[in-house]
């Protein structure tokens, strides 16, 4: 199995009732930001797992990432903080999660196999995080006003010109 670019294994055995947190370094970042195709300033997670078959995790995950307006074409900063959940299982085989499945079975039932007994909540951050990265950014408080843009082009005023 490939290592993510913020791989963050817990062993089983390591795991407790105290809470986990991670910070990527700048290396990391850059990884990141090749695989989420945005740049990635930073991101960090955190949570708890719980103990009971199948192991639950609970978390979120705070990313600064820097993307250009669909609306401005100007670069711009936000922070995007997704909810990190997913459920693990020594059970759970890889090949059964390869099927085509409903959104429903994701949300509720997708149990994600355990490897070498450890699971990686680095992985499971990073596609979190995905889900939510706007796919048409825009700074806040920005509005695309569609008559106006047109008003600006429209070749009718080019006509009305020569006409009068």
């Amino acid at each position: 199995m490939k290592k993510s670019e913020f791989y963050r294994p817990i062993s089983l055995k390591d795991i407790s009732s105290k809470p986990y947190s991670f910070t990527a370094d700048d290396k990391e970042c850059a990884l990141i930001s090749k695989r989420m195709g945005v740049k990635v300033l930073s991101f960090e997670t955190s949570g708890r797992i719980y103990k009971k078959e199948p192991l639950r995790v609970e978390g979120k995950a705070l990313a600064k990432v820097e993307q250009i307006s669909v609306i401005s074409l100007e670069p711009f900063t936000q922070t995007i903080e997704s909810k990190v959940e997913g459920l693990f299982s020594k059970d759970a085989k890889e090949e059964e999660q390869t099927c085509a499945l409903d959104m429903e079975t994701i949300e509720e039932d997708f149990i994600e196999p355990i490897f070498n007994n450890e699971i990686d909540v680095g992985e499971l951050a990073l596609q979190c995080l995905a889900l939510d990265i706007p796919l048409y950014p825009k700074k806040e408080g920005e509005v695309f006003d569609e008559k106006e843009e047109f008003k600006k082009a429209s070749p009718f005023d080019v006509l009305k010109k020569l006409k009068n």
